[in-house]
């Protein structure tokens, strides 16, 4: 079983239009993003294997604007991460 893992990590308020393109690609390309507990499972033999490709993603440190919209002067909101993946 070959699942690519990506990781994200947020410099910059860019950081999370990327996430939003990149999974509008991931979906476009015909992969699914499942959770890394089920990768992790299903490596384990605990689970069954994702049906068709897939993607897990991570993200690495967690600052509060991946987990809540921030407000930039320059920018105006900006949507976390954990609202980007609901939403896609």
């Amino acid at each position: 079983m070959r699942i690519p893992i990506l990781t994200y990590h947020a410099l910059h308020a860019t950081d999370h239009v990327a996430l939003a393109e990149d999974l509008c690609a991931i979906r476009s390309c015909g992969f699914r993003v499942v959770t890394l507990v089920s990768v992790i499972d299903a490596l384990l033999r605990e689970a069954p294997q994702p049906d068709g490709p897939a993607v897990a993603i991570t993200f690495d440190d967690a600052p509060n604007f991946d987990w809540y919209d921030v407000e930039r002067p320059d920018l105006g909101v900006v949507p976390s991460f954990a609202r980007i993946l609901r939403e896609a």
